[in-house]
């Protein structure tokens, strides 16, 4: 078993049979992946895990420059060939405000701390 990305080699992996993927970490149903169900639609709904990229500015950036930044990336990420070569990589292009990204950076951060404590994980 492993925990991984979904990657084309990986979905290459899956494809020829040589791989068989259990569940994904994601909110829903990946557009590559469609047959395989959430780690929620089993029963762990606190094991979704997702990996979140994004693209960060250095401080005190000016405002409209990351607005611009913002606005062409979520141009970018809606043109069709982009969107789907996305997809097929297994990646979930969502776009959005910048707002929304630092709110769900912070939910994830809070999230991880919380498993952390949980966990009585320490650093040695």
């Amino acid at each position: 078993m492993v925990s991984i990305n979904v990657s084309q080699t990986l979905l290459q992996q899956v494809r020829a049979g040589k791989l068989r993927p259990l569940a994904v970490g994601a909110a829903a149903r990946l557009e590559s992946l469609p047959n395989v169900p959430t780690l929620a639609e089993l029963g762990f709904a606190q094991a979704n895990r997702s990996s979140v990229l994004g693209v960060f500015a250095p401080a005190r950036t000016p405002a409209p420059v990351v607005q611009r930044l913002n606005a062409e990336i979520n141009k970018l990420l809606a043109e069709p060939d982009v969107r789907k070569q996305l997809l097929e990589m297994g990646n979930v292009p969502t776009g959005g405000t910048t707002a929304a990204f630092v709110q769900g950076i912070a939910a994830e951060s809070a999230e991880n701390a919380r498993i952390i404590r949980s966990a009585h994980i320490r650093l040695e």
